[in-house]
């Protein structure tokens, strides 16, 4: 299969005019053979239905009338609220205790503040 794929991708870069020398080569020998006439011909008619619209064959109306209504009567997703920012620090005037900020989660957690003023030391004597 991936063999096909490549022969499709090099029938493809011949019709686009992207080949040369040995690619330019393997190309034409892929489009040789009856499955790599009928890729260069149906890549043929893709370029000039995306050239000219007036060649694509009309659409079945009955088919789109029908897909239409099935999308119609598909249930909606509810409408997505996006939730209210979150207060990190009240705010003077604003919700919630002003005079208080919000406990840290290992506040009560001794050996966090120990790490981090021995890390504060090492800076410092660092620098």
């Amino acid at each position: 299969m991936n063999d096909d794929v490549n022969k499709r991708e090099q029938i493809s870069a011949l019709v686009d005019g992207a080949l040369q020398g040995d690619g330019w080569a393997q190309a034409v020998q892929s489009a040789s053979d009856e499955e790599g006439q009928a890729t260069w011909q149906m890549y043929h008619l893709i370029g000039d239905v995306l050239r000219s619209p007036d060649l694509a064959p009309p659409c079945d109306t009955a088919l789109l009338q029908r897909l239409r209504g099935q999308i119609a009567q598909e249930p909606r997703p509810p409408s997505v609220v996006p939730a209210p920012p979150a207060v990190l620090w009240p705010v003077p005037g604003g919700a919630g205790d002003a005079s208080r900020a919000p406990e840290a989660a290992n506040a009560a957690v001794f050996r966090w503040k120990m790490a981090a003023g021995v890390a504060s030391l090492a800076a410092v004597v660092a620098v």
